[in-house]
């Protein structure tokens, strides 16, 4: 007796075994159990890193929050320092006899004369007398003239923010103290660089003093223009 031949794609008489379909979803379970198996510890690395990338923005963002907190509590200490020893300094000044210019000498101001103005006045005839001081012949060094030009303009600037900063209030008032305490440290790094191994100490000192001077002059005429008319 012939058999027919038993086809794969069914029974001879037409019907399906279900072989090939059941050989087809066992594979397709095996593929999905795979795919989702080896998805989910990847997706599980990829939240672990994104929470671990939140963190460390976090701690970014509170490193940088304390870090210019800090900075600005340094800079409000360092003008603090420095406004004492410029009082200080006044006191000392009192019982002496230092070299003197012309500009020093007490004046009537005009009442109706703004407190800009009278800056104004002030450094323009400060100017003019500093340049008749550095242009005199014997008498003191010219080390002990700079110097004293550099505490007169030191003190004329400490005047005019004394001023700018009693206009001001709230934030505005500590972010001009925080900007006039940077500048100070500003200055000191930028005189120092007048300072060389090349040079003899006495021309040391008189270009530092110097340097010191210019910039203390610029920041002179800066603040005055925050000052109302």
């Amino acid at each position: 007796m012939i058999f027919p031949e038993r086809s794969s794609q069914g029974r001879p008489d037409g019907s399906s075994d279900g072989t090939v379909f059941d050989g087809i979803g066992a594979s397709s379970k095996r593929i999905f159990r795979i795919g989702f198996s080896d998805a989910v510890p990847g997706e599980r690395k990829g939240g672990c890193l994104n929470r671990k990338a939140a963190v460390g923005i976090v701690l970014l963002m509170i490193f940088c929050v304390l870090s210019s907190l800090f900075f600005r509590l340094y800079l409000r200490e360092q003008l603090r320092r420095y406004d004492e020893r410029g009082a200080q300094g006044r006191q000392g000044e009192e019982g002496t006899a230092p070299l003197m210019l012309s500009g020093e000498e007490t004046r009537e101001s005009d009442p109706r004369e703004s407190p800009k103005k009278r800056f104004q006045r002030e450094l323009f005839e400060l100017d003019r007398e500093t340049e008749e001081l550095l242009s005199q012949k014997g008498g003191t060094s010219l080390r002990e003239r700079r110097q004293r030009i550099s505490e007169i303009w030191d003190a004329k600037m400490r005047q005019i923010a004394s001023d700018v900063s009693g206009e001001l209030y709230g934030k505005e008032r500590e972010d001009f103290q925080i900007e006039q305490s940077r500048f100070l440290l500003e200055r000191a790094q930028d005189a120092k660089k007048e300072l060389s191994e090349k040079k003899s100490g006495s021309t040391e000192n008189i270009d530092y003093l110097k340097k010191y001077t210019e910039l203390t002059r610029e920041r002179c005429y800066e603040i005055l223009d925050k000052l109302s008319d």
